[in-house]
């Protein structure tokens, strides 16, 4: 449930950094699929969640393809890559 909240934080206008922190906690979650989600909601936000970038990178090593894929997607999409940029 968590998880979902802070997707649609992400999705808001207006400034989403807030919703960073707490997703980027997510990213260490027991479960595969809210790292995955979060990760997901990093890409939304974009650029403005920069400070994720350390703890997307350690996914890039994730055992789950989802949560794996979508860091991949997220990192592309802060540093304003397109995802085919994106080699990790």
């Amino acid at each position: 449930m968590r998880v979902w909240a802070l997707l649609l934080v992400a999705q808001l206008e207006g400034d989403r950094t807030r919703a960073v922190e707490p997703l980027v906690a997510l990213l260490a979650d027991p479960l595969p699929d809210a790292r995955a989600d979060a990760a997901e909601a990093l890409g939304i936000i974009g650029p403005p969640a920069a400070a994720a970038l350390p703890a997307l990178e350690r996914l890039l090593s994730e055992t789950s393809s989802h949560a794996r894929e979508n860091a991949k997607k997220a990192i592309a999409a802060i540093r304003g890559e397109s995802n085919d940029q994106c080699q990790g």
